[in-house]
């Protein structure tokens, strides 16, 4: 497990390393951690997640085969998620959570459907929203945002990512 996690994170933070963040590479490891999908590895970036179940319903139909959750589609490449994600578009499903940082595409537009699916583009994008909730004070509260500014989420999310940060400093 130990040398699992080595092997994960290191790959994560050299493949990232090129990528100007100011946010800690290891709070940004924790989210990707703590966002990533329980039956997929940390870094993963070819879901789809649902946050309305009348949407996932009405999709379940269409791609029955991707689901792999009740909540959660498996794309498998950039292109096929980016024609997904055009297509639920088109229907007026927006409130999903992509990739690997899930973020969210009714809140938070990249230039390309193609990007959310991008590890890079991804990292550099969840790393941009959460630059932006702490430029005025850099707190836990503030980081924990990324996820949801709603309290009672907000504080779900800190105890999910103190969680992971701990484990991974163990480590």
């Amino acid at each position: 497990m130990k040398v699992t996690y080595i092997i994960l994170f290191l790959f994560f933070t050299n493949t990232l390393n090129a990528i100007k963040c100011s946010i800690d590479e290891r709070v940004m490891y924790s989210i990707a951690q703590v966002e990533k999908h329980p039956r997929r590895v940390i870094g993963y970036q070819y879901l789809i997640s649902f946050n309305n179940k009348n949407d996932m319903y009405m999709v379940k139909n269409i791609y029955p085969h991707l689901f792999i959750d009740n909540r959660t589609i498996d794309c498998k490449t950039s292109y096929q998620c980016a024609d997904i994600l055009y297509n639920l578009n088109n229907y007026g499903i927006t409130n999903l959570d992509c990739g690997t940082f899930q973020i969210n595409v009714k809140y938070h537009q990249m230039y390309y459907y193609e990007d959310y699916f991008d590890l890079k583009k991804s990292y550099k994008k969840a790393c941009t929203i959460i630059e932006g909730h702490v430029k005025n004070e850099l707190s836990w509260k503030n980081i924990a945002k990324y996820h949801s500014k709603t309290k009672k989420y907000n504080d779900a999310y800190k105890k999910r990512l103190f969680k992971a940060l701990r484990e991974n400093l163990k480590k």
